[in-house]
């Protein structure tokens, strides 16, 4: 495929999974006022705990198969049906060994939870786990559109159902965990109803395949703990040593980076498909390098404004004593750049198969977090937490474009890149010392080197934008 092909395309998903991703938050942000009306806080508290413990047991359980989905089904040597029919032989067996833990565990005590709390458990594992490999599938036979279209439809059901059992029949606690089930299996209908036809066959009668896959995906068990640690860790760290009020402030200074999260993670959806699908290991057409120096310019201009407008969306988002979380946002915005291009370089680790160099990164990101976490914040408080968090994601990045090297030859300039990244980082010092007449500086800096990368990222979504018009 020639190279404006593949930008079109990797241009194309980006504004379908945009379309997805702001039509989603949108719904998401609107019933906040709903949720904190309507559940108490210990009920919000719960169903929140459930969802996040869900999300943490199915890459353990399934050996986190899904990626390993992705991967195989875009090899042209296999047949995709059987793909996914060993993703889903693993997942129900997986499933198999969870009910059996946890009924052995209410059995002999170990566990105090009542059953309603570990049959949602066990119904969120089972239902995300299906929801998350049938989405890779969708990915690997390059149908978006229906990713796209499952995505809101589960979010639009959803939204409903909160009204119907939250606002009719007040079903409170369990009537919001049954919308988020409910929002995910209309979600999932749609992608196999919608989605390219399968046929299911025995996970097992292909050993070498199941061994294959097993083998790519099982050292991403611990990529995706560590990932937890990375992201949740801080916050455990807060509370031991400075107490919950704290933490509260810290966890709101999160909501300022998001903006940037969220648009990293648009361009993630889009990216997993084109890394696996365009890999090549001396990149001969310059595309890798090419979509890495934009994707990195591009986190950079955006967190740079975000920066410079720090202080305008505290003033807006946050209220009373929350409004110091602003002070902690430079330093997690800086860690939130490098998190993305991380993740970046993740997909390239993957589309080589070597995703035990995924891992390995990722721990040495989480254990330098941690020791950080232990060190800084009982002297500093949650400005130590940050910096953690900002040190953590900037280490795994480095490490992982070190190694990098050793996989695929991409030709990046890395003057401009590291000159913008310094920039970047006299900004977040310069806020940090409450210097803000003088951020303009770097900020200028920035968008002189990075011009040409922004005219040219706005000029393929133009004409990607006006193409699908046409249509």
């Amino acid at each position: 495929m020639e190279r404006k092909s593949k930008v079109k395309e990797l241009m194309g998903n980006t504004v379908l999974f945009t379309i997805s991703s702001i039509g989603t938050k949108i719904i998401s942000f609107l019933f906040i006022p709903l949720y904190t009306a309507v559940l108490s806080t210990k009920e919000y508290g719960m169903a929140d705990y459930i969802i996040s413990l869900s999300l943490i047991i199915v890459p353990i359980i399934t050996l986190n198969i899904k990626d390993a989905v992705l991967r195989f089904a875009f090899d042209e040597s296999l047949q995709r049906d059987k793909v996914l029919s060993t993703g889903l032989g693993i997942i129900l067996c997986g499933h198999f060994f969870l009910i059996v833990i946890i009924v052995s565990l209410k059995m002999f005590r170990f566990i105090s939870k009542d059953n309603i709390f570990l049959l949602w458990v066990v119904l969120l594992c089972f239902i995300s786990a299906l929801n998350e490999i049938f989405t890779m599938y969708l990915k690997a036979c390059e149908q978006v559109r229906t990713i796209v279209v499952g995505g809101l439809a589960g979010a639009v059901a959803s939204a409903i159902s909160n009204i119907v059992f939250l606002l009719i029949f007040h079903f409170g606690f369990n009537g919001y965990l049954i919308s988020y089930t409910l929002g995910l299996g209309i979600s999932l209908i749609i992608f196999c109803c919608f989605g390219k036809k399968f046929r299911i066959s025995n996970p097992i009668a292909d050993i070498r395949l199941l061994e294959s896959m097993v083998k790519f995906s099982s050292p991403l068990i611990v990529n995706a703990l560590a990932w937890w640690i990375n992201n949740l860790s801080d916050r455990f760290f807060i509370i031991m040593f400075c107490g919950a009020a704290v933490n509260g402030v810290y966890s709101i200074a999160y909501k300022i980076p998001v903006i940037l999260s969220t648009i990293q993670a648009i361009f993630y959806n889009a990216w997993s498909v084109s890394a696996i699908k365009e890999f090549d290991k001396d990149d001969t057409d310059g595309f890798i390098g090419k979509v890495y120096d934009n994707y990195s310019a591009v986190s950079v201009f955006v967190a740079t404004v975000i920066l410079a407008l720090d202080i305008p969306l505290a003033r807006l988002m946050y209220a009373k004593d929350f409004f110091d979380a602003y002070k902690y946002v430079p330093f997690l915005i800086f860690g939130t750049v490098f998190n993305g291009l991380a993740l970046f370089e993740g997909c390239l680790f993957t589309a080589a198969k070597k995703t035990k160099e995924v891992s390995k990164t990722t721990i040495i990101g989480a254990i330098i977090n941690t020791g950080l976490n232990i060190v800084l914040i009982p002297r500093y408080s949650a400005y130590g937490a940050a910096i953690a968090t900002a040190a953590g994601y900037f280490f795994i990045w480095l490490i992982r474009t070190i190694s990098l090297k050793r996989i695929i030859t991409m030709t990046i300039y890395w003057g401009k890149q590291i000159a913008i990244y310094l920039f970047l980082a006299v900004q977040v010092i310069l806020l940090f010392l409450n210097a803000y007449i003088w951020q303009w500086i770097p900020i200028i800096a920035i968008i002189y080197l990075i011009r040409h990368n922004i005219v040219s990222v706005a000029k393929s979504l133009l004409v990607k934008v006006y193409d699908n018009n046409k249509i």
